[in-house]
Order: C-alpha cells, then sequence, then structure tokens
C-alpha cells in the first residue's frame, strides 16, 4: 500500500510538472507572438547606422550627411581589407531597401556588417580600439539623448 501511495505521489509531481511545463511553453509563444516584429526596412537602416557609426569610432573619415550608400562603399571599400565583399553586400541590400519598390530583400546584413566592423578594428590603433569597447559614439549620443532632453531639468 505504501508503494501504491509513493507511485500515485509520483504520478501527481509528474502531471503537475508537465502542467507547469505547458504553461510556461504556452505564455512564451504567447508573448512572441504579440511583441511587434521590426520590418526589415528598419532592421537593416538600424544595421547600417552601426556600421557608420563604429567605422567613424575607429578613425575611418565620417561620410557626408548626402552621401549614398554606393558612394559609402567607394569611400570605405580601401580601408575594410578581405571585408570588401561582405560591404559589398550590406550596400547592396540597403540600396534595395531605400530605393527599390518593395522594399528589401530580407538578409542577415547584421553579420556582414560585423564581419567589416571586425576587419578594420584589427587594423585600427589599440587606442581607437579601446575606446570603441569602452565608450562608443552609439553608447555617448545616448547618455547625451537622456542629459540633454526636456525632461532632464525637471528632476
Amino acid at each position: 500500500e505504501a508503494t501504491a501511495r509513493a507511485a500515485g505521489g509520483t504520478a501527481a509531481l509528474g502531471l503537475a510538472v508537465a502542467v507547469g511545463a505547458g504553461a510556461v511553453l504556452a505564455a512564451a509563444v504567447l508573448h512572441r507572438r504579440r511583441r511587434p516584429v521590426e520590418p526589415d526596412a528598419d532592421r537593416i537602416e538600424r544595421e547600417w547606422r552601426r556600421l557608420v557609426a563604429d567605422l567613424g569610432d575607429l578613425g575611418v573619415p565620417a561620410l557626408a550627411a548626402s552621401a549614398t550608400p554606393r558612394q559609402a562603399g567607394g569611400q570605405y571599400r580601401p580601408t575594410v581589407g578581405t571585408a570588401s565583399g561582405a560591404l559589398g553586400r550590406v550596400v547592396a541590400t540597403v540600396e534595395r531597401s531605400r530605393y527599390h519598390p518593395g522594399g528589401a530583400a530580407a538578409g542577415d546584413v547584421g553579420a556582414d556588417v560585423r564581419t567589416v566592423v571586425d576587419q578594420v578594428r584589427r587594423a585600427a590603433p589599440w587606442r581607437a580600439r579601446a575606446r570603441v569597447r569602452l565608450w562608443p559614439s552609439r553608447r555617448a549620443d545616448a547618455l547625451r539623448g537622456v542629459l540633454l532632453s526636456p525632461r532632464a531639468g525637471r528632476r
């Protein structure tokens, strides 16, 4: 009789764990469905801005505000070394996203952006590499935005 009670208790515990795991899984699926999906064009532009900012932090001369992706690619090409293929794919994807009707062909430009930045980082002086790691311009811009916002003076 004690064995039967132990088996019943174990079965009940197993059932409770299975029900709990199912509830957690269902909640995770619902959360993922409710989370807004970033459109391809927005994601591509975000990655492009990251590329431009990181290369600027590493000492690559800044682009003119009116520079097209193709012009930027031409300016960056001499500095990216073996990552010129990745840079070409990023430029082509940004151009498709901006200028072709129907938007961009989905693709992971993030991997190509990392390839380009890593290649330039390897060739950059150690001070530039340290500055990018410790205090990238993206972080400084975000902090500047918080400190200079109209709400900052009201605290």
